[in-house]
């Protein structure tokens, strides 16, 4: 409803009534009183008129004691009296609208209700219950104007209007997912109760994942591959579950969450725990000759490679769940392609036998089971010239940073790509990269050092990896 329409809107008696509270709360009390007729003064200031939680004034003399009851006990309730756990437009009737509220109560209203109508029983007999009472106060304090919400407001025994005006023409004016925005409520669409709490706790099992005390990521925290956790994990798992619940039954908690940890600091956890399994497995490869049979985490050289081209496949998906448009997506992606350049750095610096060294136990003389370079990049040498096998696989990492802004986004990385290039160059390497890696590799470099800003003389600038 507009503020015009709302100005127009008379108060009637209703301000008569006001000044008189008024002047009965403010002027002295009398030389002689007694208790009883102090009492009967506070009483009678009740009886005529109530100011809410969100601080309107109504008009509640014309309600029988009993209804003024229960206006009193909804108008003065917080938010966390009565909480809202979503709202929804009646799908068969879209002039119609059910407000879900915690404890299981829907309250509804819309043309084809006379009045609105509560679930919680006190609504039986026509007259309003204190959920109604406080859902007429929290639309006028989302929708009326200021002017209107100074005034003192009439309410009806039934909580059919507020100021002769229907609580459905308050809504009708804005749209409900409008108040729900403004009230901090939840706008249910066409998807189930089933299919909203399934979100909630997918929602909640993203976000929480970053305080995981395992180092999960998302996908792994809502997922467990195994049952057996430690004392910590089991615990945070407790934790997560208790609060998913309360999330269920009130979506503030969830909202509050996204705001706090928000999708930068997400995306900063998410790469910081992929760089560590990075490292991790890195260290396991090269501790692995020495003691393959220790209980300690050891990888060989196809688990590494494993492990490692697993990496690179969620760094893939979660950069490509971004949305380029939102803000942070650009430190989203400079980090996403530091994880990628991280791998591909550790991948080419061990173009050699794992192995050699060994002599106390058979070890594998292929060099994609001995050489984790080979393994995953491929390559030629004088003994093994263009293998059809291992120069057409894959381009290790760099199909991966094809998607990536290269100018804009390489470039802060470049003094780790001219170290990879180095090392990609050297004679001296067991193996060369197959000539279709070299390229792609030589174009993304050359891509992003172009578009790098020179430095005075000519030289171009290069910035340290963060």
């Amino acid at each position: 409803m507009s503020a015009e329409a709302f100005s127009k809107l008379t108060i009637g008696k209703t301000m008569v009534t006001t000044r008189a509270a008024a002047r009965a709360r403010t002027a002295p009390p009398p030389q002689r009183s007694t208790s009883s007729s102090i009492s009967s003064s506070s009483s009678s200031a009740e009886d005529v008129e109530c100011q809410s939680a969100s601080g309107i004034t109504y008009d509640i003399a014309g309600l029988s004691h009993e209804v003024r009851k229960r206006a009193r006990h909804g108008l003065l309730s917080q938010n966390d009296d009565i909480k809202v756990k979503y709202c929804k437009t009646i799908p068969e009737d879209p002039k119609s609208y059910m407000f879900y509220i915690a404890d299981d109560i829907s309250l509804r209203m819309g043309e084809r209700y006379d009045a609105p109508k509560c679930s919680c029983g006190a609504n039986v007999g026509g007259n309003a219950c204190k959920h109604i009472f406080w859902m007429l106060d929290q639309l006028v304090k989302a929708e009326a104007p200021e002017s209107f919400k100074s005034q003192t407001l009439r309410l009806a025994a039934d909580g059919s209007t507020v100021k002769d005006t229907h609580p459905t023409n308050i809504i009708d004016s804005k749209g409900l997912k409008e108040i729900a925005e403004d009230l901090d409520w939840t706008f249910q669409d066409d998807r189930t109760v089933e299919e909203i709490e399934e979100e909630v706790r997918e929602d909640m099992a993203t976000l929480l994942s970053v305080f995981d005390p395992a180092g999960e990521l998302p996908d792994d925290f809502r997922n467990p591959e195994s049952s057996i956790l430690s004392e910590p994990s089991r615990k945070y798992r407790e934790v997560q579950e208790f609060l998913t619940e309360l999330a269920i039954d009130d979506p503030r908690l969830l909202r509050g969450l996204r705001d706090i940890i928000d999708p930068t600091f997400q995306a900063h956890v998410f790469f910081d725990k992929i760089n560590d399994r990075t490292s991790r497995a890195f260290r396991a490869l090269d501790e692995y000759p020495a003691n393959p049979d220790s209980t300690v985490e050891r990888y060989d050289v196809a688990t590494c490679a494993d492990k490692l081209k697993d990496l690179v496949t969620r760094v893939e998906e979660y950069y490509g769940e971004q949305k380029g448009d939102e803000p942070g997506s650009r430190d989203i992606a400079i980090r996403a392609a530091e994880s990628l350049i991280i791998i591909l750095h550790g991948v080419v610096s061990r173009n050699f036998n794992a192995y050699e060294d060994i002599t106390t136990r058979i070890v594998p003389e292929d060099p994609s089971e001995n050489n984790l370079f080979f393994c995953l990049i491929g390559g030629v040498s004088d003994a093994l010239p263009q293998d059809e096998a291992t120069a057409n696989r894959d381009r290790f990492v760099l199909d991966a940073l094809r998607a990536f802004p290269q100018g804009d986004i390489l470039r802060n990385h470049w003094e780790m790509l001219r170290t990879i290039g180095e090392k990609l160059d050297d004679d001296n390497a067991p193996f060369k990269a197959p000539p279709s890696f070299m390229s792609a590799f030589l174009s993304i470099t050359s891509e992003s050092r172009k578009r790098t800003n020179p430095e005075p003389g000519g030289s171009s600038a290069k910035r340290p990896m963060k």
